[in-house]
């Protein structure tokens, strides 16, 4: 930003010169050049618009885009973000939209700060793992175990058990006909957690195992 109006790199990456974000939209032909120090060496500031005005929510600072495989997310307090449509798109959604339709979205300006968010999720954050430049998505924090003849699904030191069709992707707290305990767990078509409700209103059980066998000690 400079003199109230916003400028944007455009060309190779070595290149010092930065044109007016409206240069597209507006045909704004204002430009400034930089010293190798940073420091401006042309300025051509007469400009065909008024000054934007901005409102600054977050900022640029407070998100940063990831490579997670072959694509690119913006991670916004703890959550990621996608771009859908095209590749100049501001708009970036929960990057569960499609398989939970989380309606979570992030809009951004042209000068890349934070103009809109909508951060009201339906899921827990995700968890992922940094490895060299890019970032994998942990997504197994479960485990199916064996107590007599139930298998259960062990998660946060709760236990839970499906009801209904053997192909049911949805888990109810060990406990929800005897404490009336209302947490449960839903996966999703590959397996992975989907959606969490942990709020137990009991401790966690203990368990010991022996060979392939768990045991319930309390």
């Amino acid at each position: 930003m400079y003199k109230g109006y916003t400028f944007s790199h455009q060309g190779p990456k070595h290149s010092r010169s930065f044109y007016c974000s409206r240069k597209i939209s507006s045909r704004c032909q204002a430009r400034l050049i930089l010293h190798a120090d940073g420091y401006i060496r042309k300025e051509f500031t007469d400009h065909n618009h008024k000054k934007p005005v901005y409102k600054k929510i977050g900022g640029s600072l407070d998100y940063e885009f990831i490579n997670v495989g072959k694509t690119k997310l913006l991670m916004y307090k703890g959550y990621t973000f996608s771009r859908l449509g095209s590749k100049s798109s501001r708009s970036f959604h929960c990057s569960r939209k499609i398989s939970i339709r989380c309606q979570a979205r992030v809009i951004l300006d042209e000068s890349g700060y934070i103009i809109r968010e909508d951060t009201d999720h339906n899921h827990e954050k995700p968890v992922y793992k940094k490895i060299g430049d890019n970032f994998i998505r942990i997504y197994q924090f479960y485990e199916f175990i064996t107590v007599g003849k139930s298998r259960l699904l062990l998660y946060q030191g709760y236990t839970f058990s499906s009801k209904g069709p053997k192909t049911g992707r949805h888990y109810y707290c060990s406990r929800m006909i005897s404490g009336r305990c209302p947490a449960r767990i839903t996966l999703d078509e590959r397996g992975y957690i989907a959606r969490a409700s942990t709020e137990h209103n009991h401790k966690q059980p203990v368990y010991t195992k022996i060979g392939d066998q768990y045991i319930k000690i309390s």
